[in-house]
């Protein structure tokens, strides 16, 4: 299932969330083996004209799951997400982008490649099977 996120609400596997309109998505709490990551909204000024922003939910991807955390930057114009992702992946994330061969705007990802916080491109059909892989290796 696809929906908008609540706020305080407990990530769950097999779902995911998208940031409401004019609110940027932030994870906060612990990860594995014992704790759990929830939904905190926030309406802390727009990023590079955007609210939600990618940035900060990378950002606190970085924070609180560290090598837990995957970040993936699909199509689109500016940079948004590029500082969020390059944190994420000093935390030891895996981050993806989207690359130009099935890109509409090969902004975003061009942009995250470029500031070195992106590990791998791919094309978009090839980034399910490497999310797939990447959960299935850091969950056994």
């Amino acid at each position: 299932p696809v929906r908008v996120a609540r706020q305080g609400e407990v990530l769950v596997p097999g779902q995911v969330l998208v940031a409401p309109g004019d609110r940027h998505l932030l994870l906060v709490g612990s990860g594995p083996p014992n704790g759990e990551w929830r939904v905190q909204l926030s309406t802390a000024p727009p990023l590079g004209g955007h609210r939600p922003s990618a940035d900060p939910l990378f950002a606190s991807l970085a924070d609180v799951c560290g090598p837990y955390g995957i970040g993936v930057v699909l199509t689109g114009m500016g940079s948004d997400g590029t500082k969020g992702l390059l944190a994420l992946r000093q935390a030891g994330g895996l981050t993806l982008g989207e690359s130009s061969v099935t890109c509409s705007v090969f902004g975003m990802p061009r942009s995250a490649w470029e500031g070195g916080a992106l590990e791998r491109l791919l094309p978009l059909w090839d980034l399910p099977m490497a999310l797939s892989t990447a959960v299935a290796a850091t969950f056994q």
